[in-house]
């Protein structure tokens, strides 16, 4: 009687824990999944803001003449925020398990320029536990954060 007592209390106490593990998860994913659509939200705005950077930089390289330093300046700054967009949009991943809804394919106002690139990983690319996930995503979510402050400042 003792035995069977020991292991219904063992058995409660190891689903309480597996429980709260599997809360826990849940929180972190959830926190991972808020980053991860923060993050496609700040992206739009970065993408807003770097078309009108690309129009200056198209406008500075088309002239008829040769650069001056400061508009040398300005589109290696530019291009190397470019670079860095490049870099976050390649190695951004996907939260498992929620379904991400930021591609428009409904083409309205879409410049039809089709050299942009979405190369997220997706579930099946990457496992990390869930609080890897999390900080990932509120990395990625920095990292944009950056980028768009960088935007804003070559805007000015």
């Amino acid at each position: 009687m003792k035995y069977s007592t020991f292991l219904i209390l063992s058995l409660m106490l190891f689903s309480c824990g597996t429980t709260t593990k599997t809360n826990n998860d849940d929180i972190l994913i959830k926190e991972a999944a808020s980053y991860h659509m923060q993050a496609l939200e700040v992206e739009k705005e970065f993408k807003s803001l770097a078309k009108t950077l690309e129009n200056k930089a198209n406008g500075i390289q088309i002239q008829g003449r040769g650069l001056t330093e400061p508009e040398m300046k300005w589109l290696k700054e530019y291009q190397d925020m470019m670079r860095g967009y490049e870099l976050w949009e390649e190695n951004h991943i996907e939260v498992p398990g929620h379904d991400h809804h930021h591609h428009d394919h409904s083409h309205e106002g879409h410049d039809h320029d089709h050299h942009h690139h979405h190369h997220h990983h997706h579930e099946n690319d990457v496992k990390l536990t869930p609080q890897d996930m999390m900080e990932t995503q509120k990395a990625f979510l920095d990292n944009i954060n950056d980028l768009k402050k960088m935007a804003l400042a070559l805007g000015k």
